[in-house]
């Protein structure tokens, strides 16, 4: 196993660099950028676009790819987070006022930290300032420690209070004035228990962790609340084994991943991958939130797919002894080009030119390489004159799909010419075809 920063590139095996880009989700969350030399391969994974205390979504890297992975839309997208979160602290704070208590099953990581920020403001803007937060997880304390330490992943603007130095989280400040105190345990809660208050806990599904205690103990009162924020547990069969209870209980699915609308307008407009990979869930036409792109392929749960890419082209580096003995020849203003002459090495699909061992260049061995080699484009007008000058009078140029065709009628010879190739075709002697040859030659530039 390796750690990698963002940003940072990963050569696996030599065939392929890995590099991992902020996705805005949650603290160190990642989408993955696979590169060889010419190919690019994007996985989109659990992404935002709004506006958090984390690194916003780094979208350039994942820009043009050839083929794009993308997954782990929102669960809830008929729910927008920012409306979700205001509901939340309007309900914790209506709860606290009459006297009650606020339990919020969630994970000890993620968007505990936006509602703990929110909730606070919430509380102190309505008078509130003084009810306890508690956050209680075996892993309290070094979650919160973690959120402060890692700032690579953090906001700009939480970034900047890194250094100078601040925390970056309002709940450092909570907890050092203690309107948030961490616990391990329910037991040590106990010691410092204080009603009503805010208890943020797990586990989410209700089947074990702290919030199972104290669930039982609040269920009895109708003043007290269970607020849901975690989308992925259907909070009415969460609730079913702690039935009848006469404790409140709502949903406010908080899930900041990619809105379909949003998952379509980064992808058609911001990113344009040639290619788009996802599930066929989000392809279904028939349901109001979907996904529409002009090329795609769906999958289904374990899934194999073979992608088509088309790869034509591979990086090969050149030997400085080899490099040090090309005498490049400018062809046009700003580009040059140099013949070369050496031996293909490949080691862990890493691909090397390197000199021909002297060894091997004896004069009982052909050439490996032509004395001279033309490059360039041919001008059509400037070839006409050159083969009008070598005596070729009765000549026709006519276009073709590609190129131009120029008819030697009194030799019975064609010349084709496209952007990628020349082709003589010449029924008549030896001579004719060297004589157009030599023709071709003066539009070119011999190396």
């Amino acid at each position: 196993m390796k750690l990698v920063a963002f940003s940072e590139k990963s050569v696996i095996y030599g065939c392929v660099t890995v590099t991992a880009c902020s996705s805005g989700y949650c603290l160190g969350s990642a989408n993955w950028i696979v590169e060889t030399g010419h190919e690019k391969f994007v996985y989109v994974a659990s992404s935002s676009t709004l506006t958090t205390h984390l690194r916003s979504l780094d979208q350039p890297p994942l820009r043009h790819a050839d083929v794009m992975l993308l997954s782990c839309l929102t669960t809830s997208p008929s729910h927008s987070p920012n409306d979700m979160v205001g509901k939340f602290c309007v309900a914790a704070a209506t709860t606290l006022s009459q006297g009650g208590n606020v339990l919020v099953p969630v994970y000890p990581t993620g968007i505990i930290y936006d509602l703990i920020e929110c909730l606070s403001i919430h509380l102190e803007n309505s008078g509130l300032a003084n009810m306890p937060i508690y956050f209680v997880s075996p892993v309290a304390k070094r979650s919160l420690q973690h959120s402060n330490i890692f700032s690579e992943w953090l906001s700009l603007s939480k970034q900047t209070r890194v250094y100078l130095p601040e925390a970056p989280f309002v709940h450092a400040e909570l907890v050092r004035n203690g309107r948030l105190k961490h616990f391990d345990s329910i037991a040590a809660l106990s010691s410092e228990f204080k009603l009503p208050c805010v208890v943020f806990t797990g586990h989410p599904s209700l089947r074990f962790g702290p919030v199972v205690h104290l669930l039982e103990s609040w269920a009895t009162s109708q003043n007290n609340v269970v607020i849901f924020t975690e989308p992925e547990f259907p909070y009415l069969e969460a609730l079913a084994p702690f039935q009848p209870m006469s404790m409140k209980a709502v949903y406010y699915p908080i899930n900041t991943a990619l809105s379909f609308n949003q998952a379509n307008t980064l992808v058609r407009e911001a990113l344009k991958p040639r290619h788009l990979v996802t599930s066929r869930h989000y392809l279904d036409a028939s349901s109001e939130f979907h996904l529409s792109y002009n090329s795609v392929t769906s999958y289904d749960e374990y899934d194999t797919l073979e992608m088509a890419v088309d790869r034509r082209f591979d990086t090969v580096e050149i030997d400085p002894k080899l490099a040090r003995s090309l005498v490049p020849k400018e062809l046009c203003p700003g580009v040059a080009a140099a013949p070369i002459n050496g031996v293909l090495v490949t080691k862990n699909n890493h691909h090397t030119l390197e000199a021909v061992d002297a060894s091997l260049q004896t004069s009982k061995r052909p050439s490996l390489f032509p004395r001279q080699m033309a490059a360039g484009s041919v001008d059509i007008e400037l070839l006409q004159k050159h083969l009008r000058d070598a005596g070729f009078s009765e000549l026709k140029l006519e276009p073709t799909e590609s190129g131009h065709c120029i008819h030697l009628e009194n030799e019975d010879t064609l010349i084709l010419i496209d952007e990628a190739s020349t082709h003589v075709r010449c029924s008549s002697s030896e001579a004719v075809r060297s004589r157009v040859k030599l023709c071709l030659l003066k539009c070119l530039h011999l190396l």
